[in-house]
């Protein structure tokens, strides 16, 4: 394995399992708009940022906007229906030991990441968590700018993460990505943006470095 100085994990899907909290606001706010929850996998929405989702399922105009707050709104009552995924607190407690970076890079709303992380107990563990804000959302817009603010190199970073959304925002910063399968992404998506490793567990990741 590649020596890396940081390493930054997606959180919904690969530091916890926060669909309880997630697939319940987003059928109310679904419901609200006159769409039917049944009619979407709802599991493909967790993980991509949220305004494309309500531009998804909405469409252009100001419902994606409106539909985005009312979800905040709702998920500010339930962002904490989630649990740590298995071996994760022992894998950041050796990624620390070991002297890396750790920090968290995810399309949740940046506020809500860290009251999630804290409540998780392992808010402690990340030398800094970027998430989504009014001026980004896309993954690698949220990896530019952990770059540009000069939290950690290139060269010398790796992206962990469950969806394919993490692996092609990795692609498009020119940084490695390792891929799980424990979340919310398929498998099958992963090939196309070459991952440099694909693991089924966070004990897997940890023998990795």
């Amino acid at each position: 394995m590649k020596k890396y100085k940081t390493v930054l994990f997606d959180l919904d899907g690969t530091i916890s399992n926060t669909s309880e909290g997630i697939l319940f606001c987003l059928k109310k706010v679904f419901v609200k708009y006159g769409i039917n929850p049944d009619d979407y996998n709802l599991y493909q929405f967790i993980g991509p940022p949220l305004l494309w989702t309500f531009n998804y399922v909405l469409g252009d105009g100001m419902d994606q906007f409106r539909a985005l707050e009312d979800f905040r709104k709702e998920y500010a009552d339930h962002m904490y229906d989630n649990t740590l995924y298995d071996g994760v607190e022992d894998l950041l407690i050796y990624l620390k030991d070991k002297g890396y970076t750790v920090g968290v890079a995810t399309s949740k709303y940046e506020p809500m990441a860290y009251k999630v992380l804290e409540k998780l107990g392992v808010l402690g563990y990340f030398d800094f968590v970027y998430g989504a804000l009014e001026n980004r959302g896309e993954k690698d817009e949220i990896l530019h700018a952990i770059f540009t603010d000069g939290k950690a190199e290139k060269s010398t970073t790796v992206l962990i993460g469950d969806t394919f959304y993490d692996l092609r925002g990795a692609q498009r910063e020119r940084i490695d990505a390792i891929a799980v399968t424990y979340g919310f992404g398929k498998r099958e998506d992963f090939d196309c943006y070459s991952p440099v490793a694909v693991c089924d567990t966070a004990r897997q990741i940890k023998e990795l470095f």
